[in-house]
């Protein structure tokens, strides 16, 4: 049976993701993987479409227009 890969950038990809749909500040985040900068973290982050479709969802139609 092969088993899929979990190489590092995977699993700081998978940390980061759940941090930030946990609402864990971005600097926390960055903290947490070690890195001195916030556009390092950015790079293990994606977005998470449900939120986006709620936040979208959120703002007054007069607003979207």
């Amino acid at each position: 049976m092969n088993k899929p890969k979990a190489g590092t950038r995977l699993l700081r990809h998978n940390a980061a993701s759940r941090l930030l749909a946990a609402a864990v500040p971005l600097p926390t985040i960055a903290a947490v993987l070690g890195h001195a900068s916030e556009d390092s973290t950015n790079l293990y982050m994606s977005v998470d479409r449900r939120r986006l479709l709620e936040c979208v969802l959120s703002v007054p139609e007069a607003v979207r227009s």
